[in-house]
């Protein structure tokens, strides 16, 4: 097993993406054997030059830093899973670009990733959104399966809140490092999540500001999932995203269908186009059966967009 030290420097390397990491591994087989190569040999490899190679090679200067600042992390009850650790989940480790690195807090034995459901949407949900996904998820944990969302405020909070009412295991995938997250009004949720699960961050420290980056950490939360679910969403609201990476990855989806014209159904129309599987409240036993079939196939169904979820449905 590497040293995380050598995961960590690697991925914080400016323009390093986890397309170019595995390129690295290919060539080198081992992470520590990248910072013993020459600068050519790295130059040399696809997507790279002598200026990225130059920025791989300087970080093992700061690996002794980096040590200092694993400790510290430790001291904070964080830990770390790299890439080809037996414990990286293998749903996220299937992902071209998988986070070669991820850090949590929590009980990593406490989850079954191959039993896990993301639910996102709206921060700004309805009453009746906020009821329907209490009881969604208490179906789904009792069912077994983990919740799976992004601590953001509304369907998020509401999705891990009623998986710890309901005994179950939750997992909090977010977009900052896990030294940034706990402002006062949110350190009792942070602990129960912690107690009951996990929070996931694929960050080391905190990260200049990237709008290409800002939402990258949502292709976590479904790709760590079978399935994502999405309860309501504008056409511009931010778990759009999530959605958008679990169709890329070819993941199941299944979006509350309001039967109305309202704004806060927008999202749900916008996914149906793709294929989205419609549910109800009238349906959710529906929804937890056919995400038992999925698991017991073992088997993550594609998502087309001429609409081969549909197809899933039928004997």
């Amino acid at each position: 097993m590497s040293k995380p030290e050598y995961w960590v420097a690697l991925s914080s390397v400016e323009g390093i993406s986890p397309v170019r990491i595995k390129y690295l591994l290919n060539r080198f087989g081992r992470i520590e054997a990248v910072f013993d190569a020459e600068l050519l040999e790295i130059a040399s490899l696809p997507l790279f030059d002598q200026i990225l190679a130059s920025r791989v090679l300087r970080a093992r200067l700061g690996l002794a830093e980096i040590r200092c600042q694993i400790e510290r992390l430790k001291s904070q009850g964080i830990n770390i899973i790299c890439f080809e650790d037996a414990e990286y989940p293998m749903q996220l480790r299937e992902l071209q670009n998988a986070p070669p690195v991820l850090y949590y807090l929590g009980e990593l034995r406490k989850i079954s990733y191959d039993r896990s459901v993301a639910i996102v949407g709206s921060r700004n949900p309805s009453d009746s959104a906020i009821l329907d996904t209490l009881n969604l998820t208490a179906q789904l944990v009792e069912a077994g399966f983990t919740i799976v969302s992004g601590l953001a405020n509304g369907i998020d909070t509401t999705a891990h809140l009623g998986a710890i009412s309901a005994g179950g295991e939750t997992v909090a995938v977010i977009g900052l490092d896990l030294l940034s997250i706990c402002p006062v009004d949110d350190r009792q949720l942070v602990a129960q999540i912690s107690q009951n699960g996990m929070i996931l961050s694929d960050l080391f420290s905190p990260a200049p500001f990237s709008q290409g980056d800002l939402f990258l950490h949502k292709r976590v939360i479904s790709g760590l999932s079978i399935a994502t679910i999405m309860m309501e969403a504008t056409i511009d609201d931010d778990s759009m995203r999530t959605a958008k990476f679990a169709l890329e990855q070819g993941r199941f989806i299944y979006v509350y269908d309001w039967q109305s014209n309202r704004k806060s159904n927008e999202g749900a129309q916008e996914l149906f186009k793709h294929g989205a599987y419609p549910i109800s409240a009238e349906c959710f036993d529906t929804c937890i059966q056919m995400l038992m079939r999925t698991e017991a196939d073992g088997k993550l169904h594609n998502v087309g967009l001429d609409g081969e979820q549909m197809n899933l449905f039928q004997d």
